[in-house]
């Protein structure tokens, strides 16, 4: 069965709350990216468009179990997805940023090789704070 966003209800944005918004496809940014590359989601297709950016805090949750994504906390299971996933697995890497308090995922190929944020990145101390993974799909 392919994973959609069918039937997913967003919270009402946080007036209050700014948000980085990217509205152009692809450009390596948004968490609609992260997740259309994560289940091959067409670009301008209904998953893509009923994806919003700024994703609210407590959507995320709920979009991960509405997506069943497996997700790990680094700080407390550093390694679990390494161990259940040792022939390498697809998902989304999510950082903090920390002074500017912005979030930022990342589609990762691999999570055995989880990338650093590009080097532009470095002064503002990114943290690695969630993996994701799609547990009922096997390996790339």
């Amino acid at each position: 069965m392919r994973t959609t966003m069918a039937g997913f209800k967003w919270s009402v944005r946080d007036p209050k709350r700014r948000v980085q918004v990217s509205t152009l496809a692809g450009d390596g940014w948004c968490a609609r990216d992260a997740f259309c590359a994560l289940f091959d989601w067409e670009t301008g297709g209904p998953d893509w468009s009923a994806f919003v950016e700024g994703v609210e805090p407590q959507d995320m949750k709920r979009l991960e179990k509405h997506l069943a994504l497996e997700g790990f906390d680094p700080d407390i299971q550093p390694d679990k997805w390494r161990l259940v996933f040792p022939g390498g697995h697809p998902g989304i890497a999510c950082w903090k940023i920390q002074p500017l308090r912005m979030e930022h995922v990342v589609y990762e190929p691999d999570l055995r090789y989880v990338r650093p944020l590009p080097a532009q990145y470095a002064s503002f101390r990114p943290e690695l704070f969630r993996i994701l993974v799609d547990i009922r799909r096997p390996p790339r």
